[in-house]
């Protein structure tokens, strides 16, 4: 029950951070969850979401989030290709992102994966 609060708590301050910060954060929380369940490696995922998924979810516009996806490219935090996410320093986007894993993050149960990736 706690981790759910702490989960939400850290939803809801990102909402009041940059977009750059959000849509950071979002690939921070995204890469932490596949990588709990298997589903990533230490440095990047399988990842089939569109900018228009990653717009949705950090409340900005499609453009906007293209805009901020080609920025992270270019500061050399992320690059995607073929619906991968490869993330060059998962610690120095943490950091970027404020991203501060739970203490409990890997106990998140396969359920929540599930229900987290819209399966």
């Amino acid at each position: 029950m706690q981790d759910d609060l702490d989960r939400t708590r850290a939803w809801l301050l990102n909402d009041s951070r940059p977009a750059l910060k959000r849509v950071a954060h979002l690939l921070c929380e995204l890469h932490a969850r596949l990588e709990v369940v298997g589903l990533a490696g230490p440095n990047g995922c399988e990842l089939s979401l569109t900018q228009a998924d990653v717009a949705d979810a950090a409340a900005i516009s499609h453009n906007h989030a293209n805009r901020i996806l080609q920025a992270l490219f270019s500061e050399g935090f992320i690059s995607l290709w073929r619906q991968k996410l490869i993330i060059a320093d998962v610690q120095r986007l943490r950091e970027f992102a404020r991203f501060d894993l739970l203490p409990n993050h890997n106990k998140w149960s396969e359920d929540e994966s599930e229900y987290f990736l819209g399966d």
